[in-house]
């Protein structure tokens, strides 16, 4: 159980780093807009800003955030699309299929 409780609170600390990674690149990407750099170096931070929004959007519906884990395999997803697998009973995970129930399913906080 602690095993799993520190894999947890890795992954939310990753989550989080890529929010905050994220936040930056938006602030340059703006900055870009501001000096009218050249369009190479916009298209590069547009390319990674693209890479850590799907490092922290849903899997699934790739539009909101993660904010549950599954914790028979650590896959991530938003609480929505996770809700409307355990409605529908498609209860496999959607990137392994490993077969999960309702607690199986946690919350991700965020400190």
């Amino acid at each position: 159980m602690k095993e799993k409780s520190e894999a947890l609170d890795k992954i939310s600390y990753e989550n989080k780093r890529n929010l905050e990674e994220i936040a930056s690149l938006k602030k340059k990407l703006s900055s870009y807009d501001g000096k009218k750099k050249d369009k190479s170096s916009k298209k590069e931070v547009n390319e990674e800003l693209e890479i850590y929004k799907k490092m922290v959007n849903c899997g699934i519906c790739q539009i909101r955030h993660r904010q549950v884990v599954l914790k028979s395999c650590f896959h991530l997803f938003c609480q929505e699309c996770i809700d409307n697998r355990l409605a529908a009973r498609m209860r496999k995970c959607p990137h392994c299929d490993k077969g999960f129930g309702a607690g199986d399913v946690a919350k991700i906080f965020y400190s």
